[in-house]
């Protein structure tokens, strides 16, 4: 029985060597930031991205380009249409 207790792990305890580095309150979270981050900076490096945009108003359609400088990649097409 005594072997049992010396194999169970003791949870560890708040001492003067462990400190609080991050607290994160889930309750202030703005999503609506986070989305436009996300949207307007890079995947890879978090850099911000330039956008290029090309109309076709006969077919009432707006072509968006992303394009990271940083890292030099151009991402994936987005078409948009115009109302």
């Amino acid at each position: 029985m005594e072997s049992q207790k010396k194999l169970d792990p003791q949870p560890p305890h708040e001492t003067e060597e462990s400190k609080i580095i991050a607290q994160i309150d889930f309750n202030n979270i703005d999503y609506k930031e986070m989305a436009l981050y996300a949207y307007n900076h890079c995947d890879l490096c978090g850099g911000p991205l330039e956008f290029f945009h090309v109309g076709n108003f006969m077919d009432l359609t707006m072509e968006e380009e992303k394009y990271c400088p940083t890292c030099n990649i151009h991402s994936d097409k987005t078409w948009h249409k115009i109302q």
